[in-house]
């Protein structure tokens, strides 16, 4: 088993999460955890966006809810179990909220799903979270020396 287009994905520019830093440790997982999954998706819509209710035009409706999505940086799946993870650079309490989030979405929208996993990746963790995050069935990664590409200017 092993995610079938990981070299494509990491020689991309794709930008996984919101910045460098988390494309950065996005990679880092990747690479540690790429014969862990069968296949992978990124910037995943989850849940049903925002509702204008009547009186937008279609376009505008539509535009709408694609818009106000929920975005799970990364699903994983191994079979009919999927991992959701997120990336940040320093992983603060936002991310369990995030997670648990994500993680009710999924599971609502994808009942044939035996089990959903939750992962927050990271360069660094605030400090006594991931006792907390561990109580609520995230587990924290550390890739401290995930670091984006240097640029230089000619």
């Amino acid at each position: 088993m092993s995610i079938p287009n990981i070299g494509a994905i990491l020689s991309s520019g794709v930008q996984i999460g919101g910045d460098a830093t988390e494309t950065a440790v996005a990679h880092a997982w990747l690479t540690k955890h790429v014969d862990d999954y069968d296949r992978i998706e990124l910037n995943v819509p989850l849940g049903p966006g925002l509702q204008l209710g009547p009186g937008y035009e279609p376009w505008v409706q539509k535009a709408a809810t694609a818009n106000s999505r929920a975005r799970a940086d990364l699903i994983a799946y191994r079979g009919a179990a999927a991992t959701i993870v997120e990336f940040k650079g320093n992983i603060t309490p936002a991310a369990l909220g995030q997670l648990l989030t994500y993680w009710k979405l999924m599971t609502a929208d994808n009942p044939a799903l035996l089990q959903v996993y939750k992962v927050v990746a990271g360069q660094t963790v605030q400090l006594g979270l991931p006792a907390i995050f561990d109580q609520y069935g995230v587990s924290v990664e550390l890739f401290p020396g995930a670091a984006p590409p240097t640029t230089t200017e000619s």
